[in-house]
């Protein structure tokens, strides 16, 4: 039981943020609720089915409906005004399992809201594909990526690998190639960065075609770790092209855009932009 607690928790830490507070909408909402049915059995709150008319006290005129849940709202908040108190025993049972109930729950989700909150965002942007493009005297596989926000990310490092399917003694499976880059570590992130992988005779994309590549079911998994700088804390990014996201023979288009004071700034809609070159 433990183990999926724990598998829930990390679960919900990938919720979005809208999702955490609709969490929270929902543990605060859900124990008045619950006892309003126990206590009053329907949404009309007419009568007690379980614990009797009795055994809720006011000094305010409202409702049985009125009473069960603004008694249940209190306790569970722990605000406990005193114009609305227990009477019977069962009642007293009940409205100590709720605000056990309640602080419980509002410490889980507070939990997870700074959990989430706390964590840090990272939106690097990738180029939509990959491309096979000229390199010094050979070709090269080549992506862009960018930062998609504000902040800014120190200490790169980049990792591209590639799985493809292989026979080897008549049976067909799956191997693993790590790809070596040209540059894969930076100090901090410039305004865009091409990872580059070499295509020499140690590269597993050696004298391969599109055809070939294609048969083989590729994924080339691209993985980026790097620092928030405000934070300083570990950020991590990954995508990944299949055979169908590669472009043969090609090379990206200038992503550069001079601003009115001289200097350099892209154009972040450009960043898949690229150019087929003569066969």
């Amino acid at each position: 039981m433990t183990e999926e607690l724990r598998a829930a928790f990390h679960l919900k830490l990938d919720e979005t943020r809208a999702g955490i507070a609709r969490l929270a909408a929902g543990v605060t909402e859900l124990i008045p609720r619950a006892t309003e049915i126990l206590l009053t059995g329907d949404l009309e709150g007419a009568e007690y089915l379980l614990l009797g008319d009795d055994s809720l006290m006011t000094s305010v005129k409202m409702s049985a409906f009125e009473r069960a849940f603004f008694f249940s709202v209190e306790t569970l908040s722990t605000i406990g005004y005193g114009h609305i108190v227990p009477l019977s025993i069962a009642a007293h049972w009940l409205s100590t399992l709720q605000a056990f109930t309640g602080v419980l729950g509002v410490a889980l989700v507070t939990g997870l809201l700074f959990a989430k909150f706390s964590k840090p965002r990272s939106r690097v942007l990738f180029s939509q594909q990959a491309l096979i493009a000229p390199f010094q005297t050979g070709n090269a596989l080549m992506l862009r990526l960018t930062n998609g926000l504000n902040n800014e990310i120190i200490e790169l490092q980049a990792q591209i690998t590639l799985s493809k399917f292989e026979t080897v003694n008549g049976l067909r499976s799956r191997h693993y190639y790590p790809l070596t880059l040209e540059r894969s570590t930076v100090v901090f992130m410039p305004l865009a960065w091409t990872l580059v992988h070499p295509i020499t005779a140690d590269s597993p994309l050696w004298g391969i075609n599109a055809a070939q590549l294609e048969e083989s079911t590729p994924e080339f998994m691209v993985v980026i770790h790097a620092v928030d700088d405000i934070v300083y804390q570990r950020i991590t990014a990954r995508t990944s092209y299949g055979a169908e996201d590669i472009v043969w023979n090609a090379k990206f288009s200038n992503i550069y855009v001079p601003r009115d004071d001289g200097a350099l700034r892209i154009d972040v809609r450009r960043l898949s932009a690229h150019q087929r070159l003569e066969p």
